[in-house]
């Protein structure tokens, strides 16, 4: 079963949180308007806003997709405002490569608000919004791009599952935890393209958490 990640989040426009295990409740702080996503099937395990763009969230779910909404208040309306939203992406983590893996993790990078990463098994898949994948999404539909073709680039622990991920402040690095061990990853985002998927990730230091213990959470203080 898929990791349990945040339930619960915010930041200075919205809050939200998820109710009935498959929907996620959204609330604009200013006008106290509320929206309900209901794209996923199965219990939501994660969700997270982009920390650049208030009004980006994206949110997994043991179905097996992560999905990017965007939010907007419409202000135009007579009767007063309403809270809008739309899926602008679907991304599905059964792809041949990944095998029934459900997500388990979202993280937006910190400092580029088009770069986010999915954690699925023992691989961090590094996803970037753009043009192309734009049109995968309308070629894909409800069915959603698989991750081997969104992904630009990923970091692999090879057997063991990934269990939690950080960037540092300002997303030149990447911390994972899976089983026993904590990894650091070099992070060069003018490299991550479908070209050249590994070359922006490059693994610098490994080393096995105090007392032999398995990794739960992983923290990148600078």
């Amino acid at each position: 079963a898929a990791l349990s990640g945040v339930r619960v989040g915010g930041n200075a426009e919205y809050i939200c949180y998820v109710m009935k295990q498959t929907q996620v409740r959204v609330i604009h702080k200013a006008s106290v308007q509320r929206a309900l996503l209901k794209g996923h099937s199965k219990p939501v395990t994660d969700l997270q806003f982009c920390p650049l763009i208030n009004s980006l969230m994206g949110t997994i779910s043991q179905d097996g997709f992560a999905i990017i909404w965007e939010l907007k208040l419409d202000e135009t309306i007579a009767s007063g405002s309403k809270l809008l939203f739309r899926e602008t992406l679907r991304i599905r983590s059964n792809s041949e490569d990944s095998g029934s893996e459900c997500f388990s993790r979202i993280k937006w990078h910190p400092k580029f608000e088009r770069l986010f990463a999915l954690v699925h098994g023992d691989t961090v898949s590094f996803v970037e919004l753009s043009s192309s994948l734009w049109n995968l999404q309308k070629r894909n539909g409800e069915a959603g791009t698989p991750i081997s073709e969104a992904r630009g680039g990923i970091a692999q622990s090879f057997g063991e599952a990934v269990t939690s991920i950080d960037f540092n402040d300002d997303g030149t690095k990447l911390v994972t935890g899976s089983g026993m061990k904590v990894k650091i990853w070099a992070v060069d985002i003018q490299k991550l393209n479908g070209d050249s998927r590994n070359d922006g990730i490059t693994q610098i230091y490994s080393f096995v958490a105090h007392s032999g213990g398995l990794v739960s959470h992983v923290f990148y203080v600078s």
